[in-house]
């Protein structure tokens, strides 16, 4: 199966550690395409940003409606065997649920970054929190989840991604990329079965971050900080951020934060 792998390569001689990128649900590797894979690659690593079967320009588009997490690993177990250097991780949102499953059965990464992550016990108790707090954001997610983002109403998902920083054009641009997904991810990601280690069968695990955003309305702080307990992980919270960080326009941030990490840890 032909996976879309976008890569930013350094132009010279590059860290022998790489990053690779992977996205959140309903979208593919464009939303790190303006920021991230330039930023990243500009501080001297090589930088990669995967989309999952059925997204992008990845293969199976015909299949998507019956396609599981399980799917999403191997699409990652295959493109880590493809690179030939330490890697860092990068999993945003349903990328670090499949970044979690994938730890559950190996540890050759040089290390993991859960980035406004599902956490570890999944998204069942962050939905019901939603649902009592803004009906109409949680009317958007499930239809997005089962439909597509196209499908769910336009005001209802900037509130709940975006911060009012970012313009019109930008999340009329987010929205254009944006695609459908497969169902089944959707009931995956509430936590059954469930994608991390359970306590008493946790592997070793490299170094792993956790990144979360201070004003993210689907994975709050108090979510992104239990998850870095859970795997007695480091967590760095950036106030004001909502969860599509990426794309707002004090995205260098996360950047800033995640490359600051991986110098003190990772290489170290």
């Amino acid at each position: 199966m032909r996976l879309e792998l976008l890569a930013e390569s350094t132009g010279g001689r590059a860290e022998p550690l790489a990053f690779l990128l992977l996205h959140g649900i309903c979208t593919s590797a464009a939303i790190w395409r303006p920021h991230f894979l330039p930023a990243v690659a500009a501080a001297g690593y090589d930088c990669y940003a995967l989309s999952f079967r059925g997204h992008g320009r990845s293969d199976g588009q015909d299949r998507l409606a019956v396609t599981t997490l399980g799917d999403y690993v191997e699409d990652l177990a295959s493109t880590l065997a493809q690179l030939d250097r330490p890697v860092v991780v990068v999993g945003f949102s349903l990328g670090g649920a499949v970044l979690q499953a994938y730890l559950r059965r190996s540890n050759g990464l040089a290390g993991a970054v859960l980035m406004g992550s599902v956490p570890p016990y999944g998204l069942a108790g962050a939905s019901l929190q939603l649902f009592m707090r803004d009906g109409s954001a949680w009317q958007s997610l499930f239809a997005a989840t089962q439909l597509g983002l196209r499908h769910a109403d336009p005001e209802s998902v900037r509130r709940l991604l975006f911060s009012e920083r970012v313009t019109a054009e930008a999340y009329a641009a987010f929205l254009a990329e944006s695609q459908e997904e497969s169902p089944l991810i959707g009931l995956q990601l509430q936590g059954w079965p469930p994608f991390a280690p359970l306590p008493w069968q946790r592997p070793a695990l490299p170094p792993i971050l956790v990144l979360g955003g201070g004003e993210d309305r689907l994975v709050s702080p108090l979510e992104a900080r239990a998850t870095a307990a859970y795997y007695g992980a480091d967590c760095r919270i950036l106030e004001g951020m909502p969860h599509m960080m990426m794309l707002e326009p004090d995205w260098s941030r996360a950047v800033d934060s995640l490359l600051d990490w991986a110098g003190a840890r990772v290489r170290a």
